[in-house]
């Protein structure tokens, strides 16, 4: 029997995501995500974030039609001060979020990718809320936020930045300056595991069933070379071409 997961409620975001600019880059991460990872995995036909981006300029449209007044002077250009253009940026990032979420059960400020919707709730109940930008001057070192606990908002913000870009585009991810482990060196630590050193001059290969025993340890890899192909192969078809060691 299915158990529904416990109402929470939502997070908060760090205060350098409700900045313009960072909700711009915040957006255009999220169309990355939707065109060249999941609605790509789909195949052609699905368009769900030009949808949505239609559907706002749409609302943005109308909004701007019932703000114009029956005494507009003819000619008169009007002052863009930025706002609105913030706005249908937040609206459309808002639907991005919450198309993840309902459509591919994806939590995008979590960078959480979940087979179900019962257990998106399970790890994120109601999604996240945005702070109020924060105030030219303030001190940013020393605010609390929810994202990975670390001090420095700038920082968090990098890292995650980093993280949903590899989630992205994992092939073009710089994998090691993320605190990655290379296929070699993880297939190197493999090996390093199979061989025990019991005495000053015994070395011995423990790969799967083997005991064999030698005098240094040269001799035990140059044994795992040439009698424990398979095994090598078997490495090098389950390690990924990168393992992260945390974000």
């Amino acid at each position: 029997m299915h158990s529904p997961a416990k109402e929470q409620p939502r997070k908060a975001l760090s205060d350098l995501h409700s900045t313009p600019e960072n909700l711009l880059q915040d957006l255009q991460l999220a169309e990355l995500c939707a065109t060249q990872k999941f609605e790509k995995e789909l195949g052609s036909g699905y368009a769900g974030f030009e949808k949505i981006r239609e559907r706002v300029k749409t609302l943005t449209a109308n909004a701007s039609k019932d703000d114009m007044g029956d005494d507009e002077e003819e000619g008169a250009v009007k002052e863009e001060d930025g706002i609105e253009l913030v706005l249908e940026t937040k609206k459309t990032l808002d639907l991005a979020i919450e198309y993840f979420r309902r459509v591919y059960s994806f939590c995008f400020y979590c960078i959480s990718e979940n087979d179900s919707v019962h257990e998106l709730q399970r790890k994120c109940y109601a999604g996240h809320f945005r702070r109020p930008p924060p105030q030219a001057g303030a001190d940013t070192k020393n605010r609390t936020f929810r994202l990975t606990g670390v001090a420095n908002v700038a920082v968090t913000r990098k890292l995650w930045v980093d993280k949903l870009n590899l989630f992205i585009t994992p092939e073009q991810a710089d994998v090691l300056k993320l605190g990655g482990v290379s296929k070699e060196d993880a297939i190197e630590k493999e090996i390093t595991a199979a061989i025990t050193r019991e005495a000053e001059d015994r070395w011995r290969c423990t790969v799967k069933k083997c005991t064999k025993l030698f005098l240094e340890e040269k001799f035990v890899r140059s044994h795992i070379q040439k009698r424990h192909k398979d095994w090598l192969e078997q490495l090098a078809t389950e390690v990924p071409p990168y393992r992260l060691k945390c974000i």
